[in-house]
């Protein structure tokens, strides 16, 4: 059987933030070590039972799933730390051990980054009356949404309405490195770029109603919100979202960590 080494489509994030926890995935280890995904799930799940009766704990394995390409759900497992260093240390070779370093500092630089977020009274207001912002964005868009149904949008504009004010007002403000897929831009942003965003959300709120009771076309509205993003982003200047990963695998790219 020929090795997938491509198990993730597009490149993303070799660590990320789920919840709380600052883990990898199964997948994304398959796709850097150039493994089969059902040998990193094997190999992950005959430690889940070594652990357990060994009673090993601080091993975080959490069962996940992800849509292959035929649209079939499947399992993956989230690591932390601890749990990603067990199942890499068994990968053998220079290459394995250079991929761990970088795995390992792309964790202490993720850890790094929530730690100094987690701790900083400044980014927690920002970030709460950014979700207060955030809401009255979504009634907004609720409204435009039922307002297009109205005008007899079809159903690929009306269930793509937050989704893609979101990615259209995202693009306009921000650098995102060619072919990375955030899981959530917002987590990955500093305190600054939380208040451009909130700012962006308010003209967004404020348009939509706005063209709302002058009765325009709905996908008039959106190219309009799309212009005065882009107004407002020339205005400041784009900063780049971080990212935590490894954007290709030659040699080169591992000096970025």
């Amino acid at each position: 059987m020929k090795k997938n080494t491509k198990a993730v489509k597009k490149q993303e994030p070799i660590v990320f933030i789920d919840g709380s926890k600052i883990v990898t995935d199964s997948l994304l280890v398959a796709c850097e070590f150039d493994k089969r995904h059902d040998v990193v799930i094997r190999k992950i799940e005959n430690t889940i039972k070594r652990n357990e009766k060994l009673k090993i704990t601080g091993h975080i394995f959490g069962v996940s799933k992800y849509k292959d390409h035929s649209g079939k759900w499947n399992k993956k497992y989230l690591l932390n730390r601890d749990a990603f260093l067990e199942i890499a240390m068994s990968f053998t070779g220079d290459r394995a051990a250079q991929l761990r370093n970088v795995f390992i500092k792309a964790f202490n630089k993720l850890e790094t980054f929530a730690n100094r977020k987690k701790y900083n009274q400044d980014y927690i207001k920002t970030r709460h009356e950014g979700k207060i912002i955030r809401h009255k964005e979504t009634d907004a868009l609720a409204i435009l949404k039922e307002y297009g149904r109205e005008c007899g949008a079809s159903n690929g504009f009306l269930n793509n309405i937050y989704s893609g004010y979101t990615r259209m007002s995202n693009k306009a403000l921000f650098i995102i490195q060619k072919g990375v897929k955030h899981k959530n831009v917002k987590e990955e942003l500093n305190t600054d770029q939380l208040r451009i965003v909130a700012v962006a959300e308010i003209v967004i709120r404020d348009l939509v109603l706005e063209q709302i009771k002058l009765k325009a076309d709905y996908h008039y509205i959106y190219y309009l919100v799309k212009d005065k993003i882009k107004d407002f982003a020339e205005l400041i200047g784009k900063t780049e979202v971080p990212s935590f990963q490894i954007e290709n695998k030659n040699q080169a790219q591992l000096s970025l960590f």
